[in-house]
């Protein structure tokens, strides 16, 4: 008869017991990762916080230079303008004077003939220049003092380009958006759109178009006058808005400077875009509402 054995069944092996010095141990150990996890926070948060800390500064910084550069430029055209002004006034007298002196050998007796009338025609076509910069000056150096009015600007485009001389080979194309008016001085946005659209003339030269648009977004009414002109270079850009600051020969550099006085001095921001396409002038204004015609207010 055959026996079975039984295999023997190891007992289980009783825990051995955490003594107060293990325990003190693993306590200890717990501690140390926590102190060594925590300061490695505290150094990230302390560089994230120094890192923050910086770029608030710089961006402080840029912000108090930029207002610095506004003080000066402020300071500067003030300056310019008190002189403009003095300047302008004191040229327009002896200008009179060559005016009327060559009116009347112009009409003195027989009409002049051969190299005498040509030299006073050049006289007074150059007179005639002289007096246009005079009045840049000072209407450069005078205070800004609006008389805002609600100007339809469909009716206002439709007025100014009936009337501006448009040379051969020029397009002037007008793209007019949904009906807006704007409280604004109506011969001050003349003046500005006027100077613009000069310049773009000087620009293009021969032939090319020139685009005017207009639209309303967010109460605000944006103009765009764009030339087919060459791209104005990069380092004329920043410039471009600055009292006697000119990339044409001859030119006085008082026109755009003119025109941002204006466009400031009616609420308004004035900026220049460039490309192959030629450049675009943008004057973003507050919107009166549709519709208002050109009634003043009074």
């Amino acid at each position: 008869m055959a026996t079975t054995r039984r295999r023997a069944v190891p007992r289980p092996t009783p825990e051995a017991p955490v003594t107060p010095g293990l325990a003190f141990f693993l306590l200890a150990v717990a501690l140390v990762v926590a102190v060594v996890v925590h300061q490695s926070l505290s150094q990230r948060q302390r560089r994230q916080e120094d890192h923050e800390s910086r770029l608030e500064l710089l961006a402080s910084i840029s912000t108090l230079e930029e207002v610095q550069k506004e003080l000066f430029r402020r300071k500067t055209l003030a300056a310019m303008g008190e002189l403009a002004g003095s300047v302008g006034h004191d040229l327009r007298s002896p200008l009179a004077v060559i005016r009327n002196s060559t009116h009347l050998l112009q009409n003195l007796g027989a009409e002049p003939e051969g190299k005498a009338a040509e030299y006073l025609a050049l006289i007074d076509k150059q007179v005639e220049r002289a007096d246009k910069i005079i009045s840049n000056l000072l209407d450069f150096s005078r205070t800004a003092t609006t008389e805002p009015a609600l100007v339809d600007l469909e009716e206002f485009f439709a007025s100014l380009l009936a009337e501006f001389p448009v040379p051969p080979g020029i397009e002037i194309r007008h793209h007019p958006g949904p009906a807006a008016t704007l409280r604004i001085d109506p011969s001050q946005l003349r003046q500005v759109v006027v100077n613009i659209m000069n310049n773009a003339v000087q620009a293009i030269g021969a032939s090319g178009t020139i685009d005017i648009e207009s639209r309303s977004a967010g109460g605000r009414t944006i103009l765009a006058i764009s030339n087919s002109g060459p791209p104005i270079q990069h380092h004329a850009i920043k410039k471009i808005f600055d009292p006697l600051f000119s990339t044409r020969p001859g030119g006085v550099g008082l026109g755009l400077a003119i025109v941002k006085n204006l466009v400031e001095a009616n609420g308004g921001e004035i900026a220049v875009e460039t490309g192959e396409a030629g450049s675009t002038f943008r004057l973003e204004f507050a919107s009166a509402g549709p519709g208002a015609g050109g009634a003043v207010d009074g």
